[in-house]
């Protein structure tokens, strides 16, 4: 049994806003992992946080390469530096779930 290569790609869509939400559409950006869409999210830099961490798993990279340092404040507390790297973490474990799923 071989393994084909994951494909990963972005994109993005205008939504319609919600009841009670300002009336103009909102972008979602999107990534999907084999065409089966994992991540939907109003942030494009969580989305692209996510597609790194999937590009790295695709690419065979460990999961211990977050490119994404634990950043502190002079004061120890933590910083938003981690939900970028946790973005990265789900998107490298989401790549890695599809890789074993996959069978050819």
């Amino acid at each position: 049994m071989s393994k084909a290569p994951i494909t990963i790609t972005r994109g993005k869509r205008q939504v319609e806003p919600g009841w009670g939400q300002p009336n103009k559409p909102q972008t979602h950006h999107t990534v999907s992992i084999n065409d089966r869409e994992v991540l939907d999210t109003r942030n494009a830099a969580f989305a692209s946080a996510f597609h790194k961490g999937a590009t790295a798993r695709a690419a065979g990279k460990p999961a211990n390469h977050n490119p994404y340092p634990d950043y502190r404040t002079d004061r120890g507390s933590v910083t938003f530096s981690r939900a970028f790297a946790r973005y990265w973490q789900d998107g490298w474990e989401t790549a890695d779930q599809a890789t074993r799923e996959q069978v050819t």
